[in-house]
């Protein structure tokens, strides 16, 4: 028996269902590979808070406009190893940027900047994918 099936079935009833749900969502849910997709939020941030997206910088608005690329693309469903490529990054760096994302949206008062700068990217999108239709 290997170590990944002892912890699984370690787990209580309900960790055992979220554990199912979690992997079949991801076996339903094929992975989009449109590298389109990706320059269309790159450019959004890009025209937001500048160039550096892809380089080493720690820069906060930097930082924070790789976290909206990657909890975007992760909710359309591309996968944490896809975007680190994207985003020169390990697939590890694309899970805390995303995790991040969540812990933003669930303190709304503290990180009262950041939604606002969400909202703002998320309207840019908006725009642009309505001219594209």
């Amino acid at each position: 028996m290997t170590e990944l099936t002892r912890h699984c079935l370690s787990l209580d009833r309900g960790g055992r269902k979220r554990l199912l749900k979690l992997i079949q969502e991801s076996l339903d849910r094929p992975e989009p590979t449109d590298e389109s997709r990706f320059k269309t939020l790159y450019e959004i941030a890009t025209g937001m808070f500048g160039n550096g997206i892809l380089t080493g910088s720690r820069n906060y608005n930097l930082v924070l406009a790789r976290s909206f690329i990657v909890y975007q693309m992760h909710n359309e469903g591309y996968s944490y190893p896809l975007i680190g490529r994207y985003l020169v990054r390990h697939h590890s760096a694309a899970i805390h940027m995303y995790k991040r994302m969540e812990n933003i949206f669930d303190y709304p008062d503290y990180y009262a900047l950041e939604i606002s700068y969400w909202k703002e990217f998320q309207k840019r999108l908006k725009e642009k994918d309505n001219e594209r239709i």
